[in-house]
């Protein structure tokens, strides 16, 4: 069960808009384009990426996104005001940097370990 500031930070981002409605190209329809993925899988991945945001400020480890998830985050980023602002500051009180692996053998064992431990996370 979610602990009051835990709804209420659930609920921050579920109320999270990340399509400007006067744009001529909202990001939900550019994330679909860009990715070859119908608008409705779009917007549900866009509903995992709050899932795993959610996850990222209460988990008690570094969490890791799938593939899909990494693609809404991505171009998040490039909507600056929208990442720094409105979610960072305004929705999660801190910034939430994108850390890119260095490569190699021990970093895609570090990452898989991370990845298995968000999935577990997820479970809770």
């Amino acid at each position: 069960m979610m602990q009051p500031e835990q709804r209420a930070l659930w609920e921050k981002l579920d109320r999270l808009e990340l399509d400007d409605l006067g744009a001529a190209l909202r990001f939900s329809v550019r994330l679909a384009k860009d990715n070859g993925w119908t608008l409705p899988y779009a917007r549900r991945v866009i509903h995992e990426y709050k899932r795993f945001l959610f996850l990222c400020m209460e988990a008690e480890h570094v969490a890791c996104p799938s593939d899909q998830v990494d693609q809404v985050w991505h171009l998040h980023l490039t909507y600056t005001r929208s990442y720094w602002d409105t979610l960072c500051r305004d929705t999660l009180g801190r910034p939430l940097h994108h850390e890119a692996t260095r490569g190699g053998e021990a970093e895609r064992r570090k990452h898989d370990d991370i990845y298995r431990r968000t999935l577990a996370s997820y479970q809770r």
